[in-house]
């Protein structure tokens, strides 16, 4: 698995996590059981949720990059190639040797 994609797979677990505890602290704040250090880490969720969000757009990026560097092919008539290409599609090394005779 690459590094792109571990990124992304990270950035999503904690965005899950995140919004668990602000569904969590919710749920107190309608309950009015909130103390001073949950609301304004409530407050704080907003924020750090649309930091996430844009990192989760960056790596998904990045990934969909990576999946679409597949290397594109011009293929050409045999007329028309010149020997490296010939080279890279058939394997055939073009460089120019001299023979010796055996003596």
């Amino acid at each position: 698995m690459s590094e792109n994609r571990k990124s992304l797979e990270v950035v999503e677990n904690e965005i899950k996590e995140t919004l668990k505890r602000k569904m969590k602290l919710k749920k107190k704040e309608l309950k009015r059981q909130l103390n001073e250090e949950e609301e304004v880490e409530l407050e704080g969720m907003v924020e750090l949720l649309a930091v996430l969000e844009k990192d989760k757009k960056y790596w998904q990026g990045e990934v969909s990059k990576e999946n679409s560097n597949t290397p594109d092919v011009e293929s050409k008539h045999f007329g028309k190639a010149d020997l490296e290409y010939t080279a890279s599609v058939t394997g055939i090394d073009y460089q120019y040797r001299e023979w010796t005779t055996y003596v």
